[in-house]
């Protein structure tokens, strides 16, 4: 049996898979071995955006800032995930999927030092 989580900061996948909830995410198991894989999410239009999202002046600045001159929707990561968790995805392992427009760099410049 394999398992797998799903935090905000990205998903590892596995087929076939069941989901269920339980704190601080979503657990991913599988019936047979198979690939791990990670998502590196982007700019996501979900709460943890809300001030971005509710701001055009700062919406507008992460949306230039990326290539795609657009903030993504959830549906693109779960799309993601679906298709890691598909036999389409069945030859791709140990990677990181970037689903993040095309993002060299931060996106929206937040005046705050590197750590």
């Amino acid at each position: 049996m394999f398992a797998a989580a799903n935090w905000s900061a990205g998903a590892l996948c596995s087929t076939p898979l069941t989901t269920t909830r339980s704190a601080p995410g979503w657990v991913v198991t599988s019936s047979r071995p198979s690939g791990v894989n990670a998502i590196a999410v982007g700019s996501i239009a979900t709460s943890a955006l809300e001030i971005v999202l509710e701001d055009d002046g700062l919406r507008t600045a992460m949306e230039q800032g990326t290539p795609l001159k657009r903030i993504g929707d959830p549906e693109e990561i779960a799309a993601t995930v679906l298709f890691l968790a598909s036999a389409a995805g069945g030859y791709v392992t140990g990677k990181v999927v970037e689903v993040d427009g095309g993002i060299e760099q931060p996106n929206l410049d937040m005046g705050l030092p590197d750590l």
